[in-house]
Order: structure tokens, then sequence, then C-alpha cells
């Protein structure tokens, strides 16, 4: 019996630093892996009146990895994320429809952090001042005419080379013109100069016939 007990002695002894040691880094884990998700919920109910926020943009694609494994949320997210990544043009109901999706996905978030939240509340909730909402439409609207403005810039460009290459080929066809007369031109004096030297060359031939008889 004392040596039973001397033998739980030693092992609690040694055991027991172990044993606190890994409970306190499981707690740690722990508290680190909520901390992760807190900040993750922190932020999607922060902007969840805006949708050109980029920290939005981050927390969205954080979810699936902080809420690894948690098939409730996964599934919600999967739905949001499938409905922002629909294909152009957005349908007009396209807003309301991201709004719904997104309180279902953090009402799920609420739930696994331990925080009891109605949908109604999370999706009639937030502030966002119309101000802000109008610099942001504003924003879209300056970008959208960059963009087709630098796209007939482009079209431009590509019309008044063309133009410019069909202007071209006409200057440089005349004088390849002229260059070929005056090569026809010499050809024939050089015929000429041939001919006469040949006639030349046949009258003293004639000559000579004539001086031998």
């Amino acid at each position: 019996m004392d040596l039973a007990l001397g033998i739980a002695v030693v092992i609690a002894t040694f055991a027991g630093p172990v044993f606190a040691v890994l409970v306190t880094r499981h707690i740690d884990n722990a508290r680190q892996v909520r901390d992760r998700r807190l900040n993750v919920f922190r932020t999607l109910m922060a902007t969840r009146r805006t949708f050109l926020s980029p920290e939005k943009v981050i927390a969205l694609n954080m979810v699936e990895i902080e809420f690894y494994g948690i098939r409730t949320v996964q599934d919600v997210h999967r739905d949001v994320m499938a409905h922002i990544n629909a294909p152009r043009p957005l349908p007009q109901d396209w807003e309301e429809r991201h709004r719904t999706l997104l309180t279902r996905l953090l009402s799920e978030i609420a739930k696994v952090l331990g925080y009891q939240l109605q949908q109604l509340d999370v999706l009639e909730g937030g502030y966002y001042p119309q101000g802000l909402a109008d610099i942001e439409v504003e924003q879209q609207a300056v970008r959208r005419a960059d963009v087709v403005e630098f796209q007939l810039q482009v079209s431009f460009a590509d019309e008044v080379s063309g133009i410019l290459i069909r202007l071209e080929m006409p200057a440089q066809v005349g004088p390849a013109r002229k260059s070929g007369t005056a090569e026809d031109s010499y050809c024939g004096q050089v015929a000429d100069h041939r001919i006469a030297d040949i006639g030349g060359f046949g009258g003293k031939i004639r000559l000579v016939e004539g001086a031998t008889q």
C-alpha cells in the first residue's frame, strides 16, 4: 500500500507539470482560434452595409479558413460567394439578395461564437451614411467612364494608324514609278548606243571589204 502511494506521488510529481502545460497550451490555442473568428465576425458586422470595402473582402475570404469544419457556416458561406461571383450583368435584386445571404452567414457565425442574434436585427441594423453611399456610386460611375474613354482612345488610335498606312502607300508607289521610268529610259539609251555601235562596226567591215576588192 505504501509502495503504491509512493508511486502515485512520484507520477503526480512529474506528470502534473506536463499535464498543466498541455492544458495551458490547449486553452491558448482555443483562445487564439476564437479571437480570429471574432475578428472576422466583427469585420463582417461592421461592413455589412457596404459593398466595396477591402476589409469586408478579406473577412469573407477568411471565413472558409477560420470556420473550417463547421458545416452550417460553410454552406451559407458557399452561397454568399456564389452570389458575389455571379456573371454580369447583375440582376436588379442583387443587392437585396446579397444582404439576405450575408445576414444568414452572420447569424450562423454568431451561433458558433455564442451570440444570440436575431436575423432581422442583423438585416435591418448597421449604419452607413447616405453621403458615403453617394460617393461610392460616383466612384463607380467615374471608373466606368474612364474605361469607356480608354477603349475609345485605343479604337481611335487603331483607326488613325490604318488611315496613315493607306495614305503612305501611294506616296511610296509614286517615287517607285518615277525610278522605274528613269531606268527604262536609261536602258533605252544603252540599247540605242549598242545598235549604233553595231551599225558603225558593220560599216567598217564593208569599207574593208571594198578596199580588198
